[in-house]
């Protein structure tokens, strides 16, 4: 068997005399030492995604290119060394998660109300229950970690419907389930997650229920009132009062539930009512409050974002994920008063 033949590293070319056709020549014979056993002297075990480009760069003193024709753009190429970016071959880990929401800034002994979309992050292994498991072990034993766990399944589906219902209506509200804290919620696969650990707990609204693990869960979840269910007198207040935290996780602020918080502390909130059935005393009764309206991407957007750049937030790439945490209390400040005003002009406009 022949042994095979080393891989001698190119010589460098003149640069001020180097034609085009030499720079290709110098290029592949460049990559391939990089590729090779020969490399490992120098850079240890080769990286396969390393390769050489090329940039096209100004030459003043130059009238034109060696071997080029005199009317060429002046000009040269300059190598540039890069590593190409390879797909990964496996899945986030735990370890690469935590490390992930330590850049972003989350930290030991937080309270986290989590907003997320699990694809954004890319393949994870082991999925949903590996973001939490991560989420807890960057919060620690004294940090707490939340989710919304709305359950939208739990609505009158004939809102508009009112009196006697028909037969038609009747049937299709009498197929509407009772929220018990069993019940899956509609939210995503991550607050599912945390929602079926064995230590979650969770409030008790039939529509906008959040569960919550760790130090600060049942202070949390321990109270939230039919009407009003994200304000004051809910776990968005209590998490508030405690200086907890947003972590959004590939999502915007529309997914951003404090907004609809800080709207309810608004003069004049935009209002919906919510209508969902209940067990009271062995009943099923069909119940009617009010509650802070949707904003259908109106102004949340623009408030998040202009808190963002007010507040100096940075985002970070956790995975495919672009993240940014965002401390409660100063989003509040912020945004009730920038609600007010753009509530204001919309009432304004309707006038």
């Amino acid at each position: 068997m022949s042994e095979p033949t080393a891989t001698m590293r190119p010589p460098e070319p003149d640069w001020s005399a180097t034609t085009a056709g030499e720079l290709v020549a110098y290029r592949d014979a460049e990559n391939r030492f990089r590729a090779s056993s020969a490399a490992r002297a120098i850079t240890g075990d080769p990286d396969p995604g390393a390769a050489i480009d090329w940039r096209e760069v100004a030459l003043p003193d130059r009238d034109h290119l060696a071997g080029s024709p005199p009317n060429a753009p002046i000009s040269r190429w300059e190598m540039s060394s890069m590593t190409t970016t390879k797909p990964r071959t496996c899945g986030l880990t735990a370890a690469e998660l935590v490390e992930g929401w330590c850049e972003v800034g989350v930290e030991e002994g937080m309270a986290l109300i989590v907003h997320s979309s699990l694809s954004s992050l890319g393949r994870v292994e082991g999925g949903a229950a590996t973001v939490v498991e991560s989420l807890r072990t960057a919060v620690g034993p004294t940090g707490t970690i939340v989710t919304p766990t709305f359950t939208w399944q739990v609505t009158d589906p004939d809102p508009d419907h009112a009196g006697v219902p028909s037969t038609a209506v009747g049937e299709r509200r009498a197929a509407v389930p009772i929220f018990d804290v069993d019940l899956p919620s509609s939210m995503g696969a991550i607050p599912e997650a945390l929602r079926s650990l064995p230590d979650s707990m969770r409030s008790p609204h039939p529509q906008a229920s959040v569960a919550a693990v760790g130090a600060d869960a049942a202070t949390v979840v321990g109270r939230q009132t039919l009407g009003f269910a994200v304000g004051r007198t809910s776990p968005f207040g209590r998490l508030h009062d405690i200086g907890g935290y947003i972590l959004l996780i590939g999502v915007g602020h529309n997914r951003n539930t404090f907004l609809h918080y800080a709207e309810t502390l608004t003069p004049h909130p935009r209002l919906k009512v919510r209508r969902f059935p209940m067990d009271i005393d062995g009943e099923r009764v069909w119940l009617e409050t009010l509650d802070v309206g949707n904003d259908n991407d109106t102004h949340f957007p623009t408030v998040g974002h202009e808190f963002e750049a007010h507040a100096g937030i940075l985002e970070v790439m956790v995975g495919d994920a672009p993240c940014r945490l965002i401390p409660v209390q100063p989003l509040v400040s912020f945004a009730v008063p920038r609600l007010t005003e753009l509530l204001a002009l919309d009432a304004g406009q309707r006038a």
